[in-house]
């Protein structure tokens, strides 16, 4: 996997702060090395106030083009809070290695892993066949065990159009037996339930 990380380093290439920095180096992963592929020269010493802190290091961050990721001894202040809502993932570090970079790139793909499931939507999703529309409660429960069926549920019974829902569940919900308009069945398998539910038409 490829990787890159913005390291802050003095002129002996040791991690330093920005302030007494010589340098950002980026490493970069390729199959299972790191290596430098870019060095950019920095003085900080010569920012006297917040405002040419701010366009130095929107400066940096235009030069480290699609690298998100800086570490660094020490980031905290006003040159955290620039990068940060510059988007980019901060970590400090002590020193530069290896395990301190593939720790810094694991760390960054578990929050991407998390940003992803908590982006579950709460409610039924459309299929690609219209009408038909589709909800892993068990995937969103899980992500928020705070959240009823109900909830998940019923705004959607009420008002939207729809030919069939299939939820996934580990157990049907049983208030959904008891709603009069709607059709029920489900299958078991390997421990979860999947539900076709339709809401029943009325014959005159």
């Amino acid at each position: 996997m490829k990787g890159k990380i913005a390291v802050v380093l003095d002129g002996s290439s040791q991690v330093s702060t920005l302030s007494e920095g010589s340098s950002v180096a980026i490493f970069e992963k390729n199959t299972d090395f790191w290596e430098i592929t870019r060095e950019i020269p920095v003085d900080f010493s010569r920012a006297g106030d917040m405002r040419a802190v701010r366009e130095e290091i929107n400066s940096l961050a235009g030069q480290l083009q699609s690298c998100k990721i800086i570490a660094g001894k020490k980031i905290s202040g006003i040159i955290y809070n620039v990068f940060d809502r510059l988007g980019f993932s901060i970590f400090e570090i002590d020193a530069v290695s290896p395990p301190i970079l593939d720790s810094i790139s694991r760390d960054i793909e578990e929050e991407k892993n998390k940003t992803a499931v908590s982006a579950l939507p709460e409610s039924p999703v459309e299929t690609d066949i219209p009408g038909y529309y589709y909800l892993d409660l068990i995937a969103l429960q899980s992500q928020n065990p705070g959240l009823s069926s109900k909830k998940a549920l019923r705004p959607f019974l009420a008002e939207k159009p729809f030919i069939s829902l299939t939820l996934l569940c580990s157990h049907l919900p049983p208030w959904l037996e008891s709603e009069p308009h709607l059709s029920v069945s489900t299958v078991l398998s390997e421990g979860k339930v999947t539900a076709t539910i339709l809401k029943k038409v009325c014959k005159e």
